[in-house]
């Protein structure tokens, strides 16, 4: 019967620990993150595979997109991000239901012909909160 008293009288006499102030740090950082994001942009991009062809970069993009990326200014290609302009808009193609179009772009960086990687076209900056909220809808 001891033990159980000894264990009762430690268990009376023990510290509460106070959690309010990790509380209060948990709010604060979360208040400080959701302020800094309404100040901060975020470029938006989309991926595609591309090929050069006679110092032209061709893309292979969905006819909705090609509208987005005419104001865009700024694409990455093989590591390099370089600013681009339409030169001609292509061919469309249909690959597996889903609509192509070809688009011929000029870039400022040089490469070799028939160099083939990944490009990621950025068109359009938004802020980080919307962009956010975006993703909700």
């Amino acid at each position: 019967m001891d033990y159980f008293k000894v264990n009762y009288d430690k268990l009376k006499n023990m510290e509460v620990k106070d959690f309010y102030i990790l509380i209060y740090v948990f709010i604060f950082i979360c208040l400080y993150l959701l302020f800094l994001s309404c100040f901060l942009k975020v470029k938006v991009r989309a991926s595609c595979y591309g090929i050069i062809e006679d110092g032209l970069l061709k893309v292979g993009v969905s006819p909705l997109f090609s509208e987005k990326i005419k104001n865009g200014h700024q694409l990455k290609f093989k590591d390099t991000v370089t600013n681009y302009e339409i030169v001609k808009f292509g061919e469309y193609e249909i690959v597996d239901n889903n609509i192509i179009e070809e688009v011929y772009l000029k870039v400022d960086a040089n490469y070799y012909d028939n160099e083939i990687g990944e490009v990621e076209i950025y068109y359009d900056e938004v802020k980080l909160c919307k962009y956010i909220l975006d993703l909700f809808k």
